[in-house]
């Protein structure tokens, strides 16, 4: 109509901009949003298909406390942090929250993070995914959030503080403000789990400080976060500002986890007698009351170990109680990895160590070897003996405390393993590795150089302490793979303080227990034969005596004060007739005749004692036993050596009359 027309004016009219509706705004920026989340991070989602929950009857005061602090609406902080050792069944008991959350209607979003899954351990898509469950969760700001991506899409690109603002907390506020629907009110259950697999500490720091700003507006939004108590995480839920918003949830032995363990096991073994392919062959006994009892101690608490077990125990391919037996070691593991997916965990966390990994394994190292009943390691205690510098042992260890409880240096609480098969780990190379592998031999020289030191030039180390040093000294120095620098120490170090015992160790043991221990060389009731044995063979071609002649002397004066020991019982002269048998060098067929003197001696004290046949304690060590026996006898036929514990002819004479009387009268 207008065409080839110039200068055309228009007047009057109306002009009509038309936008979309708030419903297609909503759908498009909805389509956003769902590109940037992460569906398998849900609770309930197909990727974590049958996710670990709390079995039934077990974690039921857990469970209680935190649906406590859900339903209360009085409560006063916002952040439960629910924080265990790695193993401790801390995602099982977010999945059972979750699911009972949802059935209840007040779980807004969650987001179960994964260090081995992408998207799973990225703090980028954290905030999106949880608006996204939220939208869901709390239909009243679905519009909003939609129409504000439409608006502004590059929201999904800007900093979690941005989006928490945008996507979480003014569309909540919004809907709070003009709506009186009661849902909006009541207070919404985000769960977090496994916060500490997300990216790195600087990552996981920041989330929780995004997550701050939620609860400073004030929106009805509660967040249950469970980690490992990693040392950053520590420092931030202690802090002065998240302290006093955080309830704090540790799953220690307040709570029995061993009783749930065994209600676990059980359970699982009434399973497999019911299901496996093999149940009608299974014997009505299996398993045993102690081996339950094995594993709820094996397990140390954490439901991991239980777990795995049950796991490997279950093939439908395997005859389950040879299964057990491999777990129990009774029977060779051949190529079966029953704890792979454990020592993996251990070795992973290990790794996070860095540079102080050889420390950290020094650490253990100690903890697994130096073994007393009255050793009480302390953070202190184990600091001054492997002379470590002030506060020097907690950094250390200070990204281990999900594998190790690790008190305050002041503090008298012992270090100790969360899990007692860290140590089955570690002390083997076929599942720790060449990095992660401690070897005994080197563990013990290395406790054995420190105890040296240490009584040499005590610093913060107490008199009991000492008296623990010296008592097991000889067995880490006979357990020790030598090197020169550690001979070399032992050919200057006091031997004689390290062989000297107590007078209560000694005296209430019966002479015929006393000989016995005398005569056993590597398994007898204390360790020194053992010391002894492996001082005879270290003799460096530059040295004139082996370290055994070199330290003679001190080996004589134990060996007197044990001897004058005796003279305590109610009947001196069995000492003597005990040695007088020892000293028969030349008496044919000495296995009987071992066999024989404890008898007669047990006859003529009229008491008994357990007897052990010798063949079970010498048929491998015939030898150095011979060695041992003989070095016994030159000692107590050498007036120079044994002094007053002198065997003469008397003792020889009593023996005969106590030979003869046992076999007129025994």
């Amino acid at each position: 109509m207008f065409a080839g027309s110039r200068g055309i004016q228009i007047s009057g009219g109306t002009f009509t901009v038309t936008n979309p509706e708030p419903e297609v705004a909503a759908r498009k920026g909805l389509e956003l949003l769902q590109q940037k989340i992460v569906p398998g991070a849900f609770h309930n989602s197909e990727e974590r298909y049958d996710p670990p929950k709390c079995h039934p009857q077990t974690r039921q005061a857990v469970l209680q406390e935190i649906m406590d602090w859900v339903e209360d609406m009085d409560r006063t902080t916002p952040f439960m942090w629910l924080h265990g050792p790695v193993g401790a069944g801390k995602s099982a008991i977010e999945q059972t929250i979750a699911e009972i959350c949802h059935h209840a209607g007040i779980l807004a979003a969650s987001f179960f993070f994964s260090r081995n899954v992408p998207g799973r351990n990225d703090k980028s898509l954290l905030i999106t995914t949880l608006a996204y469950q939220l939208t869901v969760s709390i239909p009243a700001i679905r519009e909003q959030v939609g129409c504000e991506l439409n608006d502004d899409p590059h929201l999904l690109s800007r900093s979690l503080e941005a989006q928490i603002v945008g996507l979480i907390i003014e569309p909540i506020r919004s809907a709070t403000m003009f709506q009186e629907a009661t849902t909006i009110r009541q207070p919404y259950l985000v769960i977090l789990d496994g916060l500490d697999e997300c990216g790195d500490a600087e990552a996981q720091r920041y989330i929780l400080r995004v997550l701050l700003i939620a609860t400073r507006m004030h929106i009805p939004l509660i967040f249950l976060i469970a980690s490992r108590p990693e040392q950053h995480l520590r420092d931030c839920f202690e802090d002065k500002t998240f302290g006093p918003l955080t309830t704090k949830l540790v799953l220690d032995d307040k709570y029995h986890p061993e009783s749930d363990i065994r209600i676990f096991l059980a359970s699982k073994f009434q399973e497999i007698r019911e299901t496996h392919r093999s149940r009608a062959h299974l014997p009505q006994s299996w398993p045993l009351e102690e081996d339950i009892d094995r594993l709820v101690e094996k397990s140390s608490g954490q439901f991991i170990y239980a777990s795995t077990v049950m796991k490997f125990l279950n093939s439908p391919r395997h005859w389950p109680p040879d299964r057990l037996a491999i777990i129990f070691g009774i029977i060779p593991r051949g190529k079966s990895t029953p704890f792979a997916e454990m020592d993996a965990l251990y070795l992973h966390i290990l790794a996070s160590a860095d540079e102080n990994l050889p420390k950290a394994l020094e650490i253990i190292s100690f903890l697994l070897l130096f073994r007393h009943e009255q050793l009480h390691p302390t953070p202190s205690f184990v600091a001054a003996f492997l002379s470590y510098r002030h506060t020097e042992l907690t950094i250390t260890l200070s990204d281990l405390h999900s594998i190790i409880a690790v008190p305050q240096l002041e503090d008298e609480f012992p270090l100790r393993f969360y899990h007692a098969s860290l140590g089955d780990c570690l002390l083997d190379r076929s599942r720790s590795g060449d990095n992660f592998f401690i070897d005994p031999g080197l563990g013990h020289r290395k406790i054995a150089m420190c105890i040296m030191q240490n009584l040499t030039n005590p610093s913060g180390i107490t008199d009991s302490d000492k008296q623990i040093m010296r008592e097991t000294f000889p067995e880490h120095c006979s357990k020790s793979e030598a090197n020169d620098a550690f001979i070399e120490a032992l050919y200057d170090f006091n031997l004689e303080a390290c062989l000297w015992r107590p007078p209560m160790n000694v005296a209430f043991v019966n002479v015929t227990s006393f000989f016995r221990r005398r005569l056993h060389p590597l398994k007898s009731y204390d360790r020194v034969p053992a010391l002894l044995l492996w001082l005879r063979k270290q003799h460096p071609p530059d040295r004139e005596n082996d370290l055994l002649h070199h330290h003679l002397e001190s080996i004589d004066s134990w060996l007197r004060w044990e001897l004058s020991a005796l003279s305590t019982f109610r009947n001196p002269y069995l000492s003597k007739v005990a040695f007088a048998g020892v000293a028969l060098v030349d008496f044919p067929e000495f296995k009987n005749s071992y066999h024989i003197i404890p008898k007669i001696l047990d006859w003529k004290a009229e008491y008994s004692t357990d007897y052990h046949d010798p063949e079970d304690v010498l048929s491998e060590d015939w030898e150095d036993y011979l060695w041992y026996r003989k070095l016994l006898a030159d000692f107590l036929t050498d007036p120079a050596r044994a002094r007053g514990q002198l065997v003469g002819v008397n003792a020889y004479v009593e023996l005969a009359k106590y030979i003869w009387e046992f076999l007129l009268f025994a």
